[in-house]
């Protein structure tokens, strides 16, 4: 199947990537194996729950996924860690 015709057609590679297989993907995510392959080759939708999970293990979004962009890392998301990382120091620092 070409991964131009996916509808989630970076799934497989970023798995690979980080060199895990699909049982240790699927046990991350809390789905069988054999749920997540149907994901992986295009035979079930993924629920919007699982493509959260998945963009934030590998720290992309979700439209990079799905391959609507090209970049990974958005300036979005790096500005949304950011903020994340103020909050979390503000709330274990005092500072405000």
């Amino acid at each position: 199947m070409n991964s131009q015709n996916l509808k989630y057609p970076r799934i497989k590679y970023l798995r690979e990537n980080a060199e895990l297989t699909q049982a240790d993907l699927a046990q991350i995510l809390g789905v069988t194996q054999s749920a997540y392959s149907l994901y992986e080759n295009d035979k079930r939708d993924i629920p919007t729950d699982i493509l959260i999970q998945l963009a934030d293990f590998y720290q992309c979004s979700i439209d990079y996924l799905l391959g609507r962009i090209d970049k990974r890392t958005l300036w979005n998301t790096l500005l949304f860690s950011f903020y994340k990382y103020l909050l979390i120091n503000e709330s274990t620092t005092g500072i405000s």
